[in-house]
């Protein structure tokens, strides 16, 4: 790589598996899975509604509303486990709003009484002017959401193993699924360790990390295999650096890409918890 008409070289990949610089990096990233898991198993991942089911009610007020005291209100229907109702306040469309984003209720008797009794007492405290959203999805159907979705990403991934088997080798497609995982990981890490919510729009994002992160891999694997026809009798471990090198510019414009769209989902990507 060439910095300003001069020769940069970094040794990434050295000989031994468990001397530097392998060790390094190995160790960054086996911290930053670790990480990453703790807190995926700890905070837990915030699924909007459209996977977990629920009710998502947004009105427009007369008054701002105080979370505290919408809290105290729902707290009034703990039995119907509404304790675990995301509150958000905002302004929007001139005026004060709020956002309740409700488990689902089974019994739809049940689920039209409470509704109806939220409504009236937060319509008493603050004054709903108008209904902007209301919205409810069955947590049935919110399950069969989340299943379909774990399938196609299987599916995904085995078209994707054996598409690279086929055009460069197995060891490489095996490598670029440990690649995706690791990505993967790493980045829904960081994204419940902000509590955002988990909407359709968030796993669009992803997906599109994800296709960022195989097109860098693959980009790197060809050069390998070209170089390795290149520089025969080269040591492996040179081959793969002076391919990493060769292909860092595009690889760094790759994950900035990739680090704008986490960024941006991260600042507008889902709705923060009472926020």
């Amino acid at each position: 790589m060439y910095v300003r008409g001069r020769e940069v070289k970094f040794k990434l990949i050295g000989s031994r598996l468990f001397a530097r610089p392998n060790l390094v990096w190995f160790s960054l990233s086996g911290a930053l899975i670790v990480l990453s898991l703790v807190v995926l198993f700890t905070m837990g991942v915030n699924l909007g509604i459209e996977f977990e089911g629920g009710y998502l009610l947004k009105v427009k007020l007369e008054r701002p509303a105080n979370v505290e005291e919408v809290r105290a209100v729902l707290g009034g229907y703990a039995g119907e486990g509404l304790e675990k109702t995301i509150v958000q306040t905002g302004e929007a469309e001139g005026g004060p709003v709020l956002i309740l984003r409700m488990p689902y209720i089974e019994d739809s008797e049940t689920r039209t009484k409470t509704i109806d009794g939220i409504t009236s007492e937060i319509d008493a405290l603050y004054g709903i002017e108008e209904t902007l959203q209301e919205e409810q999805v069955g947590s049935e159907w919110g399950r069969e959401v989340s299943v379909k979705a774990l399938i196609a990403l299987g599916v995904f991934l085995v078209v994707i193993l054996i598409y690279i088997t086929l055009r460069l080798e197995f060891k490489m497609a095996v490598t670029a699924i440990i690649a995706l995982i690791h990505d993967t990981m790493i980045t829904m890490g960081i994204y419940a360790l902000s509590g955002r919510e988990v909407t359709p729009v968030t796993v669009i994002a992803f997906l599109t990390i994800l296709g960022y992160s195989l097109y860098d891999t693959i980009v790197v694997f060809d050069r390998i295999r070209e170089n390795i026809f290149k520089h025969r009798g080269e040591p492996y471990e040179l081959v793969v650096n002076r391919s990493v090198l060769e292909t860092l510019h595009r690889s760094l414009a790759t994950q900035l890409n990739a680090m704008f769209i986490l960024v941006a989902i991260l600042l507008f990507g889902g709705a923060k918890p009472d926020e």
